[in-house]
């Protein structure tokens, strides 16, 4: 329970040293982002364009072994909090406080782990400034914005995959820019920043509530300074940020027992990011089952919030509305995307890159593999909002299912993809699961920034099976150790 007194809290000194150390690497990440802007020729787009091979190397080492830096201050700093057993509203809104400031010393930094920040600025520049539809990409496609210069060669014929909420959120910095792209670049960090720091506020104010979690604290830090949130989110503008920032106001509305507002809420993070409709579906299960109420009130809110989220997202639907491709567009991506990060990809780099096979006949080979895996994930999300004894036991089962989705469930797996797990792991009581989620965002992230080596096909594949092998052992073992109590307290007389 929170302690309602609002004491100093025991963990703060404690944990000051490790925040101001995260402090220190998000300035020298922003400082190698400005480096890397001068040696690539003062292009904006760090993640496409390549500076000589020596000053490559040397910039983006130092940019991997400061998130190394980070991840181990952030485990300090979150055993820090454990330690303390304090659970006042004050110490959470301290550690808040200290997010914020992340956020906004990685507002400055250019993008350099992802480029999808131009391409999203593109397909805002169509839909609100030329009248292309980016859905459909009708001729003359991303041609027809002069933001498209610096998106990435693959992306310049693709119909965007976000939904009209993404598109609306990014909207003002881009219609202000008067058409320039580093001003619009600008007012969309900015967006971006204060997106972030949003996202920490409605979660300190979901775990500084009176009937919060005991582990409350040491897991809002966890979530709070992860660089997924302050360096993905803050400082690379990732496109996940809107997702999750509609998902931790739907977690503190709906504890509040306001459904309707709830499933409004949901029904924006659906039509940002189609990835959302899982915890949509799992929400309106979890209204449903046995031991809310009689089956008529069940049944009611069940269907009321329902038709609140269907009716959002058609809603923001109708206003791009051109055909069934506006929307099932995004379902195309698993058998066309080459697959990075998981562990599809060593067996399709060895197959395309040794053996010369086919790369678009492997791509949907991984994607129809990867479709019953999915199915199955979407099966079980139902039935643990079934079995969902309260709500923090369904938004456990939520974080826990959209992590197996983003890292096993999909071909295609970067950091940026577990800001909504993040905000959903505040509930997370295994150990075992909190520890996964911090060895898949850690080792992923500093494997995500290894692109900026020229590492080649070889250095992809061992970069990979590093991550999974260790992220995989760093989960069994606490799986074993776990195992190993339940059995020693059932064996207790």
């Amino acid at each position: 329970m929170i302690d309602a007194r609002h004491p100093a809290g025991p963990a703060i000194p404690r944990f000051r040293p490790w925040a101001g150390m995260m402090a220190g690497t998000a300035a020298t990440l922003t400082v190698l982002s400005w480096v890397r802007f001068f040696l690539a020729g003062r292009k904006l787009n760090l993640g496409t364009n390549w500076m000589p091979a020596g000053a490559d190397i040397a910039v983006a080492a130092c940019f991997i072994a400061a998130i190394v830096v980070s991840w181990y201050a952030l485990r300090r700093a979150v055993a820090a909090c454990g330690e303390s057993g304090n659970q006042s509203r004050s110490e959470i809104w301290r550690i808040a406080r200290f997010s914020f400031l992340l956020s906004l010393v990685a507002a400055p930094m250019l993008p350099m782990m992802s480029d999808d920040i131009f391409s999203m600025m593109t397909y805002v520049d169509l839909a609100f400034g030329t009248g292309v539809n980016p859905y459909t990409m009708p001729w003359p496609g991303m041609a027809a914005s002069s933001f498209s210069s610096d998106v990435y060669g693959r992306w310049m014929n693709g119909p965007c995959i976000y939904g009209p909420i993404e598109l609306a959120w990014w909207s003002p910095g881009v219609l202000l820019s008067g058409g320039s792209l580093p001003m619009a670049l600008a007012l969309t960090k900015v967006a971006a920043a204060l997106t972030a720091m949003g996202l920490v506020a409605l979660m300190a104010s979901y775990c500084s509530r009176p009937d919060a979690s005991a582990s409350s604290t040491s897991m809002f830090a966890l979530m709070a300074l992860s660089p997924i949130v302050w360096l993905e989110g803050g400082g690379q503008a990732s496109n996940e940020l809107v997702p999750a920032f509609l998902l931790a106001a739907w977690l503190l509305t709906a504890s509040r027992g306001r459904i309707i507002p709830a499933a409004a809420l949901l029904g924006l993070a659906v039509a940002s990011k189609l990835t959302m409709a899982v915890p949509a579906a799992m929400f309106a299960i979890y209204l449903l089952r046995p031991g809310n109420g009689s089956p008529a009130r069940r049944l009611g809110d069940a269907a009321l919030a329902s038709l609140v989220m269907a009716g959002v997202v058609v809603a923001a639907y109708s206003m791009v509305w051109d055909g069934a491709q506006t929307i099932l567009q995004p379902f195309t991506l698993p058998t066309g995307r080459e697959p990075t990060n998981t562990l599809a990809e060593p067996f399709y780099v060895v197959a395309t890159e040794l053996f010369h096979a086919d790369k678009a006949a492997w791509m949907r080979i991984v994607g129809l593999v990867n479709l019953p895996i999915l199915l199955g994930l979407v099966a079980a999300a139902a039935w643990l909002a079934w079995r969902a004894k309260d709500f923090r036991n369904l938004v456990a089962s939520m974080a826990m299912i959209q992590m197996l989705i983003v890292t096993v469930g999909t071909p295609v797996f970067h950091p940026w993809y577990l800001l909504p797990c993040l905000v959903l792991s505040v509930e997370l009581a295994n150990p075992a699961w909190r520890a996964w989620l911090f060895a898949a965002s850690s080792l992923v992230i500093v494997v995500d920034g290894s692109v900026l080596l020229p590492l080649g096909s070889a250095g992809r594949i061992i970069f990979t099976v590093l991550t999974c092998t260790v992220a995989c052992i760093v989960w069994l073992l606490h799986l074993r150790g776990r195992l190993s109590a339940i059995r020693a307290a059932a064996s207790a007389p």
